[in-house]
């Protein structure tokens, strides 16, 4: 197995835990945010829906990044058209 696949290995296999923070994550701000306004459910509901999306887009991320990896970085860097720091945004 080569550097990149092994790195590539690595990163995939985290997802499952960087999800679970993720949404954990929400809970927990949620809860604590039900509390302070004495809420219900629906900071706690809020929070873990912002951990799902945000755990979706990390996963993406990184599974785009393994797979720009893969094919030798190909589409990665400047003018990829990603709007990285110093592109402009586009």
């Amino acid at each position: 197995m080569g550097r990149i696949a092994g790195r590539n290995m690595l990163i995939l296999t985290g997802l499952p835990v960087t999800i679970a923070v993720c949404v954990l994550f929400g809970w927990w701000l949620g809860s604590l945010a039900d509390r302070h306004f004495g809420t219900g459910w629906v900071f706690q509901t809020a929070g873990v829906l912002l951990g799902v999306v945000a755990a979706v887009r990390d996963a993406a991320v990184q599974v785009r990044k393994a797979m720009d990896d893969e094919s030798g970085g190909a589409g990665s860097g400047a003018g990829s058209g990603r709007g990285g720091v110093g592109e402009g945004g586009k």
